[in-house]
């Protein structure tokens, strides 16, 4: 891919970077999110290659989060084993639509959110708009991650709202 229309170019530049230091990888998850106001970290999940591929990919990553100024860390799992570089947490009270109080504390990157705040505050915004004015007495929220549109719906409402996830990390973070 050359180009996303829906992240901001923070995000797609470490996908780029993060891609570059991968190298010869044969195939790998990889996931950008917004860290904080100024600065991206990337989750890099079933890291797939030959172990020629794979010498080295320590320090290139470490060196990428180092010279990087837009990738604050960086997540990687090859096999069952899981690597860091960086401060690869994100600050979910900076860029949620709708923080939850209390969320204070940096956490550990990999939980799905959208790709550009902007777009997830007017996306948020609308959907809360629409939920507030329909007539339905409850409200069920599917796949409702650490909870980006339940917190946002929450805030016009006082009807019941139900969220389902099934990310445990994501659970524990929206109770």
């Amino acid at each position: 891919l050359d180009a996303c229309l829906v992240c901001d170019e923070r995000i797609w530049s470490a996908g780029r970077e993060v891609a570059r230091a991968l190298g010869d990888v044969s195939a790998a998850e990889v996931f950008c999110e917004t860290a904080s106001l100024d600065s991206a970290v990337v989750t890099v999940r079933e890291v797939r290659a030959p172990k020629r591929a794979l010498r080295g990919l320590d320090q290139r990553i470490a060196r990428l989060v180092g010279e990087s100024a837009g990738v604050r860390g960086v997540r990687w799992r090859v096999g069952r084993s899981w690597s860091e570089a960086g401060d690869p947490r994100v600050d979910l009270g900076e860029v949620m639509a709708h923080p939850r109080a209390g969320w204070t504390e940096p956490v550990r990157s990999g939980l799905f959110r959208q790709a550009n705040p902007e777009v997830n505050v007017m996306l948020s915004e609308h959907v809360a708009e629409q939920v507030a004015s329909a007539s339905s007495r409850r409200i069920v929220e599917f796949f409702s991650g650490c909870g980006n549109l339940t917190f946002a719906v929450a805030g016009r409402t006082d009807r019941p709202i139900r969220a389902y996830e099934v990310a445990r990390p994501a659970v524990r973070l929206g109770r």
